[in-house]
């Protein structure tokens, strides 16, 4: 996507009058409220504030509203012209503060545009909100989005923009939406806190509520005209991993990810003509049904993206929720193009479980669905457990998984993968959730679920720049809790160790542990603890893992 900068950094000029009691001293300060005249003045070059007719000028609208915090109090001011103006009057009250001085921080009046009445002055900091939804209108800025804030020890203000954006146009019709989410996690929108440096310029102190992605709704409740510019406004920010655009029909979405670095700057508002071009579009995910096999997790009826159980549905890359064209590391979502450059997900942040954000089940289908991890997998291999035949549906090879538990089954189909512009039919792949944490490959390989016609069935590591089927689980996403297959294993490592006492083990209490103690010494009624990957803290194992009575 090509950036190109239009600057904004224009100032809005207000000019008061008012009666204001005679000076005494500058320590002889007096308050009352006063209905005043704010006269609103547009410089050049001429593009601040409200509405964005033809992209060099903006208006204030009739009955804008704007903030003025003085004397510790915050006041609505309302616009009086009656057509959008490069000059409008602003009416309102406000207490006015005589022996106005420079040393005196209570003299100052504050103006903030759009009005809030939830919006804050403290200790030199305006707190108001970026909405993470906001409502497009075209060609302009929405309505009540571009942010502008200034103060003055007098009764002229002059107003700076705060805030940055996008402006884009798109070419299928019928998109409702559009959400742009920051890949790195930085905070594009939300609630969040604004000075004045010593320039007399906004700076914006922290983001309190932070959000990494915003929306931008289509007007009237229908869909963006193709062609035509739109804007989406986020608070300043570097995109240290790029950023991903999806786009949603009713039936549809698609999505397009940047994985380069790049700024949108105070006071500036980038472009992309064009966003969706070449973008595949496919239909939204339908929800499966829900098989109980009498493991540790339920199961989809059919993979993600499917209708059927016998259907492939889509292929996700690791970590990517939306299907695409290419799958290689050029574009996967969480490098710089090349394998060696991963940017999260690896030995650095020392992530090895899918984030419910970038779990592409979680994404498509809500919270309590998600990507099977690596023991979930291996629970469903467990042929003590479950038995697998290989077979045909509705024409479609692959394997038909009965519990030996109460007899509920699923059929994975052998629907293959896509990798370097190669779809290989030949077998069933189906991935996990989980990185694979030893060996040379590491962090660039996930464990998957491989399945041949030849019988072998074996949990296997593969890139995650290729494309795999998805047969997501039922369950709330707990990022962080370790799903034990072995109910008599978890008793135990729950009872020692879960020191937050909330039931469950997480990986940093299992990391916490570096000795085992002997606990499961003698227990006969165990039959599995792949999890011990997990105790990462252990500084002595030898004999005392000795479960399965040993």
């Amino acid at each position: 996507m090509k950036h190109l900068s239009s600057l904004l950094m224009m100032t809005a000029l207000l000019v008061v009058s008012c009666q204001v009691k005679e000076v005494i001293g500058p320590a002889d300060l007096s308050r009352e409220k006063t209905e005043i005249i704010i006269t609103a003045s547009l410089n050049d070059p001429p593009l601040t504030k409200t509405e964005h007719i033809d992209y060099k000028k903006v208006y204030w609208l009739p009955n804008d509203e704007i903030v003025i915090f003085s004397a510790g109090e915050a006041s609505k001011f309302t616009s009086l012209n009656e057509e959008p103006a490069k000059t409008a009057k602003f009416k309102g009250q406000i207490s006015v503060i005589s022996g106005l001085n420079d040393d005196i921080e209570d003299s100052y009046i504050w103006g903030l545009y759009p009005y809030r009445d939830d919006a804050t002055l403290s200790d030199g900091l305006i707190t108001t909100v970026l909405p993470t939804s906001q409502i497009g209108k075209a060609d302009s800025f929405g309505d009540d989005l571009l942010i502008t804030m200034g103060r003055s020890l007098n009764f002229s203000i002059p107003f700076y923009h705060v805030c940055s954006g996008l402006r884009f146009t798109l070419t299928k019709t019928g998109v409702k939406s559009v959400t742009l989410t920051a890949n790195g996690g930085e905070p594009v929108a939300g609630k969040f806190s604004v000075g004045i440096n010593e320039n007399g310029k906004p700076v914006i102190n922290s983001v309190i509520e932070p959000s990494s992605s915003v929306t931008v709704v289509a007007p009237d409740n229908g869909s963006f005209e193709p062609g035509v510019w739109y804007y989406i406004i986020t608070l300043p920010v570097t995109f240290s991993e790029g950023v991903t655009f999806t786009m949603f029909t009713d039936e549809e979405r698609g999505s397009k990810t940047i994985n380069t670095s790049f700024s949108l700057k105070q006071g500036e508002i980038s472009r992309s003509t064009e966003m969706d071009k070449s973008v595949p579009y496919y239909g939204i995910c339908s929800t499966p049904e829900i098989v109980d096999l009498g493991l540790s997790v339920k199961w989809a009826s059919y993979n993600l993206g499917a209708s059927a159980p016998e259907g492939t549905g889509y292929y996700f890359a690791w970590g990517e929720t939306t299907p695409k064209t290419e799958y290689n590391w050029e574009t996967y979502k969480f490098c710089n193009g090349t394998m060696s450059s991963i940017n999260k997900y690896n030995l650095t942040d020392n992530i090895t479980e899918l984030e419910a954000d970038d779990d592409a089940a979680t994404v498509n289908l809500g919270d309590m669905w998600r990507m099977p991890t690596s023991i979930e997998i291996d629970e469903l291999l467990d042929q003590q457990k479950c038995e697998w035949v290989w077979t045909s549906l509705n024409g479609v090879d692959g394997y038909e998984v009965r519990s030996k538990i109460n007899g509920n089954s699923i059929f994975l189909p052998a629907a293959g993968q896509d990798c370097d512009a190669t779809v290989d039919r030949n077998l069933g792949t189906y991935m996990t959730s989980s990185l694979r944490t030893t060996g040379a490959d590491v962090p660039f390989v996930e464990w998957v679920l491989a399945m041949k016609d030849d019988g072998r069935l074996f949990r296997d590591s593969w890139y995650r720049k290729a494309g795999y089927t998805i047969r997501p689980v039922y369950g709330s996403h707990l990022t962080n809790i370790i799903s034990f297959a072995d109910p008599e294993v978890k008793r135990i490592c729950v009872e020692n160790w879960d020191t937050d006492c909330d039931g469950e083990l997480d990986l940093d209490e299992a990391a916490a542990v570096t000795d085992l103690d002997q606990k499961f010494r003698g227990n006969t009624t165990i039959t599995s603890f792949d999890e011990l990957q997990y105790f990462t803290g252990l500084t002595y194992i030898g004999r005392k893992v000795t479960y399965l009575g040993r």
